[in-house]
């Protein structure tokens, strides 16, 4: 085998191995899954009867993140080995032992029952729920049977007061150790990272998604970052008579809410809503009366192409209709949900990044529901308030902004405005 060089986080990491449980909490970049793959060989390595099992938040997050990562570092170092991609798993030779390395992802952890392992690693925990993570976990460390040293062990980015905050923090003992690293930690990384970094999250994301800290997403105001005065849009339809509008829908029944925004510059600014319709067809009328001869775009929920919002008939979807209305390419929206937490954030990253930009307007005069909504809704239990239907607004805000500027992984296709 060779000498590799890691970061000092990742040494410790690896080398930590009395604790029953230990974690590594790190930012974007700061080497977590390279860090949790040479644990996995030393692991091997140390145990010289039992298997050990990777587990990832899902079967792609494998086959994307931690194949490619343990096969690289497999060649680095010069390690025999053989991956077995149907039933998953790495049988990898150490002198004159095989040891396997099994690969699960939570939504089929439960195929670890019945194993005999002598230790287990998590990728990105905190990308799951709570409670996946929970029953996922529990079900791994029932299988630490056997070995001369047994641990579980996870890393992940943190996401909120998720898992790792409550097993590691929260409920701390002498059994546990965490491990906190930064992306500054990483110093193969290029300044132009941190700059695009800082101008694409809010500065609360980035002691998270940065520095490795645990904060709380959950409470407070939902869209912390937006000010009346200083996210304030001067600009009107009547200012850009020919601008192209870009229309962000919320399905509902009797309550259909509705944004319009143009881009300015690719700043969008919030110009007009329409709330309260009737259900789509009315919707569509009505954008059709106020907004003649304009080139219409609309994002909306996902879910709109699956039903209709006023539950009459199957026929036609409400995404059909507004295809029939506007034309197949000016409708977009994700395959399957975004999840909520990056809606917002890419909502709340655009009111204000960690410099101090803003570049997500709204005429407060034009958009009166819109505003109320967006300064009034709090979190409840750990989830946006849904009372008083004060959600459909920004929801319709975060459909158009979401799909336009959050990071690809979300899109299932591409809208370039102009």
């Amino acid at each position: 085998m060779k000498e590799v060089e890691l970061l000092s986080h990742q040494i410790d990491f690896i080398q930590s191995v009395e604790p029953a449980f230990l974690g590594l909490v790190g930012g974007y970049r700061s080497g977590k899954t390279h860090a949790l793959c040479h644990k996995a060989l030393y692991m091997s390595l140390l145990n010289t009867k039992e298997d050990g099992a990777l587990l990832s938040p899902t079967y792609g997050m494998i086959t994307r993140t931690l194949v490619p990562t343990m096969n690289k570092i497999l060649y680095e170092i010069g390690l025999k080995f053989t991956h077995n991609k149907s039933d998953g798993y790495y049988e990898i030779t150490f002198g004159n032992k095989v040891r396997r390395i099994w690969l699960l992802s939570a939504e089929n952890f439960d195929k670890a029952a019945g194993m005999t392992l002598s230790w287990f690693g998590i990728d990105e925990i905190d990308r799951m729920t709570l409670q996946v993570a929970t029953d996922a976990w529990k079900m791994m460390v029932s299988r630490l049977t056997k070995g001369e040293k047994k641990q579980g062990f996870c890393v992940s980015t943190p996401e909120g007061y998720n898992w790792m905050y409550q097993f590691f923090e929260a409920n701390a003992d002498t059994t546990r150790r965490l491990i906190r690293a930064s992306t500054y930690d990483n110093p193969f990384i290029d300044e132009d990272y941190f700059i695009q970094m800082a101008a694409t999250h809010t500065s609360e994301q980035l002691e998270a998604y940065f520095y490795g800290k645990f904060i709380n997403f959950t409470d407070g105001n939902v869209y912390y970052p937006y000010d009346r005065a200083k996210n304030r849009s001067t600009e009107t339809l009547a200012k850009h008579p020919h601008a192209p509008l870009s229309i962000g829908i919320d399905f509902n029944i009797g309550k259909m809410a509705t944004i319009v925004g143009i881009i300015i510059g690719q700043v969008p600014h919030i110009v007009d809503e329409i709330y309260g319709t009737q259900n789509t067809e009315a919707l569509i009328r009505e954008i059709k009366r106020r907004y003649p001869n304009r080139q219409i775009k609309c994002f909306v929920d996902g879910s709109g192409d699956t039903m209709r919002s006023d539950f009459t008939s199957m026929s036609q979807t409400d995404v059909m209709q507004l295809k029939q209305a506007f034309g197949t390419n000016n409708v977009h929206h994700y395959k399957g949900h975004i999840p909520v937490a990056d809606r917002i954030g890419a909502v709340n990253q655009k009111f204000a990044n960690a410099l101090g930009q803003r570049q997500l307007f709204i005429n407060d005069f034009m958009c009166p529901v819109l505003v109320r909504c967006i300064e009034t809704q709090g979190f409840i239990n750990g989830k946006p308030d849904k009372s008083g239907d004060i959600d459909h607004m920004p929801d319709a805000l975060g459909y158009f902004i979401s799909y336009v500027w959050a990071p690809t992984k979300h899109r299932s296709k591409i809208t370039v405005l102009v």
